[in-house]
């Protein structure tokens, strides 16, 4: 019988009766390979549309690491994380200039962004390979106890990947103050309820806005996005950089300055295209004589 790699990390599995005299040495490597799996190591992807990183069997190789750092390319590229049948996690970071996707096999795929560093795992089924994200605060929901320190950025995604979706500052602790639809442009009431904004008077228009992401009950909890989000809606059919105001129609958001006498003009935010709005209320409003 010979030796086999068939483990995750690709380590030589020794036969029965085999390697006599070397066993110590190939243990010895199998160790170093254990500790090049938990360490750090650079790769170098290709100037192609296609790469592929191959953990080795029974040899060193940067493949193998934890945390590894992605240079090189030239354009976006899809990576094959190979063998397929190798389960594993990693540390990717993408120091190239270009997105690259992360695949194993016809399933589900991670993208990652030029700059960004992502915790990927794979499943190593084979040639259905899915490829997962496990950073828990960009793919799911977390929770801080008592204090997140941020000792560098804070990305947001400025494009909804859904439609009725947002990316941002939410809350779902508040109710609704009256049978509210999605995407209504709401102020904070005196009641600390959600009530619609309208133009057309100072105690409609001045106070804490957001933007309803769902429809409610008067006296439900509802979800609203906060200053600071990106919100779409596929209804939505804006002038992408232009100004947003709180609108004369109630609930509304319009591209149009309120004209009329006594109206109130305050900035809501930007279209970033059709039917995605950058929400940011200007805390500034003119009342018009």
């Amino acid at each position: 019988m010979t030796s086999s790699y068939v483990n995750d990390l690709r380590l030589e599995e020794i036969a029965n009766g085999e390697a006599s005299g070397t066993w110590g040495t190939k243990t010895n490597v199998n160790l170093e390979l254990i500790g090049e799996a938990l360490g750090f190591g650079t790769r170098a992807i290709a100037d192609a549309s296609t790469d592929n990183i191959t953990i080795a069997d029974g040899a060193s190789d940067n493949d193998r690491a934890l945390y590894l750092v992605l240079t090189g390319g030239g354009q976006t590229c899809t990576v094959t994380l190979l063998p397929n049948t190798s389960s594993k996690v990693w540390i990717m970071k993408n120091s190239t200039s270009f997105a690259l996707a992360f695949t194993q096999g016809s399933g589900a795929n991670v993208s990652i962004a030029a700059g960004e560093t992502k915790v990927i795992a794979t499943n190593g089924a084979g040639s259905g390979a899915i490829v997962y994200e496990l950073d828990g605060l960009s793919q799911s929901n977390a929770t801080v106890g008592t204090e997140l320190v941020l000792n560098g950025k804070l990305s947001v995604d400025a494009t909804p990947a859904a439609n009725s979706t947002a990316n941002g500052p939410q809350t779902a602790t508040l109710n609704a103050g009256y049978a509210c639809a999605a995407f209504d442009l709401v102020y904070l009431g005196s009641s600390s309820t959600w009530l619609e904004a309208d133009s057309d008077a100072v105690g409609t228009s001045i106070n804490m806005l957001g933007v309803t992401l769902a429809a409610a009950d008067s006296g439900a909890a509802v979800n609203v996005a906060l200053p600071g989000s990106f919100i779409r809606d596929d209804t939505f059919n804006f002038t992408p950089g232009l100004a947003l105001y709180v609108s004369g129609t109630l609930g509304a958001m319009t591209h149009t300055k309120p004209s009329g006498s006594g109206d109130i003009v305050r900035a809501v935010g930007y279209a970033l295209n059709a039917d995605t709005v950058f929400f940011q209320p200007s805390s500034d409003y003119v009342v018009l004589a």
